[in-house]
Formats: structure tokens, sequence, C-alpha cells
């Protein structure tokens, strides 16, 4: 009850603040369209759970908590993350919920300064099969799966060296599972979630990386007219 608590206040503070720091006329501007902003994301539970779910997730909350108070209307729809990042680009939608700011998505995406969220990626492995990770070379010598289209925070990705890439984080843990990779590099929290879900507790376990690497949440924006803006005015002060 406490996280759901300060989830909650959360969402009610980042909508006051944004509110707070976007200029009215730029309120004004958006406000005037009568076609929704069309936002794409893909299912990241429990940050942002999938349409048919009974919880929505605290990124897809704040999300529509923003808008909302900025008197926006917008319409959310999912997709594979990878078909996201080509629909942004190629401006056939709004708005991507989720995702890091990285110097390539800065190409063709307007990013507010604050995130939606932050945490950190942690190791997922066997629990009969532990892992030594004292330095983030050690991590050349094992299997690890990735997500298409997906990045890791501080250059971690070149680390990542002996991998393969698949769509959803379900099958790198069935694959985790089979033994046919030996980690998986995952948002903590997503990652554990997912293994509760799939009943895998007693066979998965976690170790921490040598290091601090947060994922920074973003909404990213189409680079159309305007939107610049809207960017740069969505983040908490």
């Amino acid at each position: 009850m406490k996280k759901v608590a300060e989830y909650s206040a959360y969402v009610v503070v980042f909508a006051v603040l944004c509110a707070a720091v976007l200029p009215a006329q730029a309120i004004a501007h958006l406000s005037a369209y009568r076609t929704p902003l069309f936002i794409v994301t893909e299912a990241f539970e429990p940050l942002i759970f999938p349409p048919d779910a009974d919880l929505k997730g605290m990124d897809y909350e704040i999300t529509e908590a923003v808008f909302q108070s900025l008197n926006i209307p917008i319409i959310i729809e999912f997709y594979p993350f990878k078909r996201c990042l080509v629909m942004l680009k190629n401006k056939k939608a709004d708005g991507l919920i989720d995702l890091l700011a990285t110097p390539e998505r800065r190409n063709f995406m307007f990013f507010p300064d604050e995130p939606l969220s932050k945490s950190a990626d942690v190791i997922f492995h066997l629990a009969d099969r532990p892992v030594k990770i004292n330095s983030l070379e050690d991590l050349k010598h094992y299997r690890v799966e990735t997500q298409l289209g997906y990045d890791y925070p501080n250059g971690l990705l070149k680390f990542l060296v002996n991998r393969e890439k698949v769509e959803t984080l379900e099958q790198n843990l069935n694959k985790l599972v089979l033994k046919r990779i030996d980690i998986i590099v995952e948002n903590c929290i997503v990652g554990r979630f997912a293994v509760k879900t799939m009943g895998f507790s007693h066979k998965v376990a976690t170790t921490g990386l040598p290091g601090e690497f947060i994922n920074r949440y973003h909404i990213g924006f189409a680079q159309k007219k305007g939107y610049r803006r809207l960017a740069e005015n969505s983040a908490m002060h």
C-alpha cells in the first residue's frame, strides 16, 4: 500500500508541476488541437501494463495525468518496442513512453530533461548457477540475451558481446531456465515482476552489476512542429 500511495502522490506532483511550468501560450496552442496526440508504447510491467490488464502502471498513469492537466487529449496504443521507435522516426506517432534518451534517439526525438521514472539494471541468472562479475569485462564471458530495440545505460551494451536478440523478456527468461543462455541484464523492477509472474522465483536469482546503471525512462516526442517546446516544458523543476 505504501508504494501505491507514493506512486499516486508522484503522479499528482508531476502533473501539477508540468502544468505550472508550461507557458500559457504553449498550453493554448497545444490544447487547440482537436485530434488527440498519438502515444505508443510496449507493455513494460509493472511500469506499464498491457491494455487488457486491470492496472495501468505508474509510468502510464503519470503520462495520462500530465496531458490531462494540460487539457491535451491523448490516445495510447501498444506495439513491439522496435516498431514504436520506427513509428516515431517516421513521424507516424507523436510520442513514446518509457525509453532511454540516447544520442541516436535524440536525432529524431525530443526529450524532457526529467524522466518519468528511474530504476537500476541487474543481472538475472539461475539460482543454482551463480555468476561472478568483478568487472564489466567479465560480462563478455557469458551468453546473454537482449531485446530488439532496447538500449542500456552508461555504455553497458558494449560489454554484452556474446548476445542474441529476442522480442520479449518472457522469451529471455524461458531460454534462461532452459540453460540456453547464462544471464539476462534487465531492469530490476521489470525483471523481478516477470520472474514472479512466470513462476520462476525459485529458479532465478539476481546479482548486482559492478557499478551503477540507472535507467532514466522518458517520454520521447517525435520531431514535429511545436513538440520541442512541449518536451522542454514537460519536465519537473
